[in-house]
């Protein structure tokens, strides 16, 4: 039984999605950092269920990141999560659920290509700012590591920890007294 798979007894997206909403909410009070919070969430929905509801939850979390953030426009995070969302989708396939990194990996992967297509939608929309080896650097390559470290720790454990059957029943040894 994988921590992905239907048959999980976490097979409810409802502890993911605590863990993420706690994160985003705590988080920003003791680190400087803009984790992406949602994105684990939306790779065990990959896992759990079909492409249309993975879109929707996708679409849901980006919309709440655009309902409570002010510099971007509204569906600007709805709309970049519901297109990487598609094309990642379907990539699932090369990466083993029962792996512990497999999280990880994905939500690197999942942020790279979230922050190209927020940078060519910006560019759309917007003035485009210059591209830079520093832009490369931080946002392409650090902030998705940091994004996959936060997975690790905030998801894989807990859903580990939560997933392992615990037993309840213990043997007592008595001794008596000769």
């Amino acid at each position: 039984m994988t921590p992905f798979s239907n048959k999980s007894p976490t097979n409810s997206l409802n502890l993911p999605l605590s863990l993420s909403l706690a994160a985003f909410f705590i988080f920003p009070l003791f680190s400087s950092y803009r984790l992406s919070y949602f994105i684990p969430l939306i790779i065990i929905s990959f896992y759990q269920r079909p492409l249309h509801t993975s879109l929707w939850i996708s679409f849901g979390c980006g919309l709440l990141l655009d309902l409570l953030s002010s510099h971007r426009p509204l569906g600007f995070h709805a709309i970049c999560y519901t297109l990487t969302s598609l094309l990642l989708y379907n990539r699932k396939q090369q990466f083993f659920e029962e792996h512990i990194s497999t999280l990880s990996l994905f939500t690197i992967i999942y942020a790279s290509i979230n922050t190209l297509i927020q940078f060519l939608a910006l560019s759309s929309i917007q003035q485009a700012f210059p591209l830079s080896g520093k832009w490369i650097l931080y946002d392409l390559i650090f902030m998705p590591l940091i994004d996959g470290l936060y997975a690790f720790i905030c998801f894989m454990i807990p859903i580990f920890l939560m997933g392992r059957k615990i037993s309840t029943k213990t043997t007592f040894t008595l001794k008596r007294p000769q």
